[in-house]
Formats: C-alpha cells, sequence, structure tokens
C-alpha cells in the first residue's frame, strides 16, 4: 500500500494489485484525522490491456468506526465508444481519476474507514475466475477546497 499528501489532494493511499482485484476482496483505507472542511473523495483505477470490460461497477462504503455513513453502488466507463481505454498514460496502462463525494463534511468522532468491492460480473463468464484481471491498482484521494 502507498500513501501520500502529494499534489492537490490532502490525503491518497493506492493499493497494488499486480495480478487483478480478488473477486471476493474488499479494499480497506484507513484515513488519517481529517479536517471539518468540506472536501471531495476520488477513486483511482489503473487499468491494463487486460481488463475486459468497458466499464466498471464499484461498492464504495464510508465508515466510522463500527458505523455505516455511506454506501454508493457505482459505474464509471473505463472505455471509449470506440474502445479506446480512457485515463491517462500513453503506454499500456491507464490512470482514471473517478469522482465520487464531493462536499462531504466529515464528522470527528473517529476514526474513518473507505471500502471499495467490485461488482464487476460477466454471466457465466466471472463465476469460477478468482480475480478480475487487468486492474493494476486501486487508491482514493481526497481533496479540499483549499488545494
Amino acid at each position: 500500500m502507498f500513501q501520500s499528501c502529494g499534489e492537490g489532494a490532502f490525503y491518497r493511499a493506492d493499493i497494488d494489485t499486480p495480478n487483478g482485484w480478488e473477486i471476493n476482496k474488499n479494499l480497506s483505507f484507513d484515513l488519517p484525522q481529517l479536517n471539518s472542511n468540506q472536501s471531495t473523495f476520488y477513486i483511482h483505477l489503473r487499468n491494463d490491456n487486460n481488463y475486459p470490460f468497458a466499464n466498471i461497477f464499484l461498492v464504495a462504503s464510508l465508515r466510522q468506526n463500527d458505523s455505516l455513513l455511506v454506501r454508493d453502488t457505482l459505474e464509471y466507463a473505463m472505455a471509449n465508444p470506440d474502445g479506446s481505454w480512457k485515463g491517462t498514460g500513453f503506454l499500456t496502462v491507464k490512470a482514471n481519476k473517478l469522482w465520487w463525494r464531493e462536499q462531504q463534511t466529515p464528522l470527528m468522532d473517529g476514526p474513518l474507514t473507505i471500502e471499495l468491492a467490485q461488482a464487476n460480473r460477466a454471466n457465466g463468464q466471472l463465476k469460477a475466475a478468482e480475480r478480475l484481471p487487468g486492474i493494476v491498482s486501486v487508491g482514493i484521494s481526497i481533496e479540499t477546497p483549499e488545494n
């Protein structure tokens, strides 16, 4: 897992998934103490040419202690209509910064955790598969308006 407070982000963390994202594995990000400013949450995905779909379905959850604050089912386009990958990068790996929640004001009563699960299913194709191929890394970032 890689964490930073880099360019434009109050917080950024990534988890490498070099052999694909395990189908039943939720990825968890424990957040540092956040300021009380409104923040925008982003999901970062890096994929390569082994990714078999034009889109991705995710379930994103925000927890505080044992309480579920937010759970969203999300769909993001990963490819253009012509079949080329969306995202940035000039080789085979493309990076996508995907908007999740805007003007989220974190509560300060305890630690926050973001949990991401992938919900892609191709009828009959991935039932026996253990991993979603082509997802190289998954991450989150939190950006505040003053950045």
